[in-house]
């Protein structure tokens, strides 16, 4: 098992391209970015794309397709805490 590191932008919408079976363990800052770990089972599986959701606290509602599911992995602290963004994952509905 192998933890990698992935710098999210900060934006409304990341795609990050991952092998399959990788698993979300935490999302922070680091050195002013906001950065995102996750587990990998196996580093040469096939990658699929993750798409993860940042929200600024006081943000206009986002509409969301309702096959999608928002995962909800941290709050992350920019800034001296003046920047404030929600990290969430969106995972299709079964």
């Amino acid at each position: 098992m192998n933890i990698w590191k992935f710098t999210l932008v900060l934006q409304t919408l990341n795609r990050i391209e991952m092998p399959t079976g990788a698993r979300v363990l935490s999302v922070a800052n680091q050195h002013e970015y906001v950065c995102l770990w996750a587990e990998i089972p196996d580093p040469s599986a096939p990658k699929i794309d993750h798409v993860f959701v940042m929200r600024v606290t006081g943000d206009n509602p986002l509409s969301i397709d309702h096959q999608i599911e928002l995962r909800f992995l941290g709050t992350v602290l920019l800034a001296d805490a003046t920047f404030v963004a929600h990290i969430y994952e969106a995972i299709k509905k079964e």
